[in-house]
């Protein structure tokens, strides 16, 4: 098995913050599962709700120094962790990343964006201007759950317009093929149209870290080049901006 190097670009890791790990020991124990499937880098993404009064984003690149400290004095590896937020779409959304209110990936103009699974197509498609007008570029966060993208014209325009989408690992493995889901995601890995790949773990039972056999699936049903490209070279421009 071919398995490249992980950035898992998608999760909620750091305690405390949003309804993910709960504790530092939690975080931990997240992490090194993920290091032991093969995850070498990882973006952390706390929700950002705008009905939260709760401002957390300042707290985000902070906690995440703190993960990447404990990781390497626990277990003496280096597993960086860089700072993001999951944005949920509303009208405002720009202010509020201007404001300082809610975070890009790493500082980047990359934006993960998420919706209501049912959300109108008009939202999003709202979202998607509104970002790239102002110089973002956004990525929508669990592409396999929206119900409007399952429209195959919808999901072209989205695509035409210059919105990138991430899936989560968890989600091929799930039912094999007689799942509706996972035939919907083999096409877009087929005609690569999916450019992310995130684990979205919360926790360690229900949203877990990313495993092998989760790996397997994506090593047997994908092109190597496009593998390596959607676990850890596209996710690279935003952890290195520079290369």
């Amino acid at each position: 098995m071919s398995i490249p190097k992980i950035c898992d670009m998608h999760c909620h890791v750091l305690p405390g913050i949003d309804d993910g790990s709960k504790s530092w020991e939690m975080s931990m124990r997240m992490l090194k599962k993920s290091w032991d499937a093969g995850v070498r880098a990882v973006i952390a993404t706390p929700h950002y709700l705008p009905w939260r009064h709760t401002i957390i984003a300042k707290d985000v690149p902070v906690l995440c120094q703190e993960a990447t400290r404990r990781f390497k004095e626990e277990f003496g590896l280096d597993l960086p962790i860089y700072p993001g937020q999951e944005l949920y779409y509303h009208i405002e959304l720009v202010s509020a990343i201007e404001e300082g209110k809610a975070l890009t990936l790493n500082g980047t103009r990359y934006v993960l964006v998420e919706f209501a699974e049912e959300e109108n197509y008009s939202v999003m498609v709202e979202a998607a201007e509104s970002l790239l007008r102002n110089g973002y570029q956004p990525i929508f966060a669990h592409v396999e759950r929206f119900s409007a993208l399952r429209n195959e014209k919808n999901l072209d325009d989205i695509l035409g317009r210059g919105v990138l989408l991430q899936s989560n690992f968890e989600e091929p493995s799930n039912g094999g093929f007689l799942n509706g889901t996972v035939r919907w995601l083999a096409k877009r890995y087929k005609r690569e149209e999916i450019s992310f790949l995130g684990s979205d773990m919360h926790n360690l039972t229900k949203r877990m870290p990313v495993t092998s056999e989760q790996l397997e699936w994506f090593d047997k049903h994908l092109d190597e080049e496009y593998f390596q490209e959607i676990a850890w070279k596209n996710a690279e421009k935003i952890f290195h901006p520079s290369n």
